[in-house]
């Protein structure tokens, strides 16, 4: 790319949220320590992944190493007002889900399940939609309308794992960083119709998806 011409500003509806792009770039430092470009190259990097995926259903409370992992990548860019509670905020809460089950996705696999800067529609409910478009199975529409109607902490952590481990089987990729901003909001109940919203419409795309849309997973 030419240093000569600047690139055309992003539209300001087209800027990732800080909790996304907070948490994009911390999952995308550890995925350069384990996926195939990086082989072998950083053994502390494996054992930290491994750490943060044998956490992936937990709340930050009851698995105390992977928290204070996340919190090492993670908490030097989190903004003052996400840190002021003593109990984690929605958006540690969010940041700790959305990595700890990239560290489950990301499991004996080299290439990478963490991808970012895609179109808008690509986000989780479209890597489902592309699952369910695979294996042909009603079950993964009842699990992934189960994660959208139960928005609770547990229910979330519950369904998520059990979506990302059929990801992970079939390789398909999401952006764990706005995932991260979707679980944020999925709790929040002016939040919640947006998410979704946005899954829905991912969803559809996904289970119906074409060359032309951009179908990372199959490209």
């Amino acid at each position: 790319m030419s240093t000569d011409t600047a690139p055309a500003p992003p539209d300001a509806a087209d800027v990732a949220p800080d909790l996304a792009r907070i948490t994009s770039a911390a999952v995308h430092r550890l995925q350069s320590q384990v996926t195939q470009d990086n082989a072998g190259r950083s053994g502390g990097g494996r054992a930290l992944v491994a750490t943060l995926r044998n956490a992936a259903g937990y709340a930050p409370a009851d698995h105390i190493r992977a928290w204070t992992l996340m919190l090492e990548e993670i908490l030097p860019a989190f903004p003052e007002r996400w840190l002021r509670s003593d109990e984690p905020s929605r958006e540690e809460w969010a940041a700790f889900t959305a990595m700890t089950h990239w560290a489950l996705h990301q499991q004996s696999l080299s290439r990478p399940m963490h991808v970012s800067g895609q179109r808008r529609h690509q986000n989780f409910g479209y890597a489902v939609g592309q699952l369910a478009r695979r294996r042909d199975s009603a079950s993964i529409k009842s699990r992934f309308d189960a994660l959208l109607l139960n928005p609770g902490e547990n229910a979330v952590r519950h369904h998520l794992r059990s979506m990302v481990q059929l990801l992970r089987t079939e390789e398909i990729p999401t952006d764990y960083g706005r995932l991260a901003q979707d679980l944020s909001d999925l709790t929040r109940r002016d939040g919640r119709r947006r998410v979704a919203l946005r899954w829905g419409r991912g969803y559809a795309r996904g289970a119906f998806a074409t060359a032309d849309d951009g179908d990372a997973a199959d490209s």
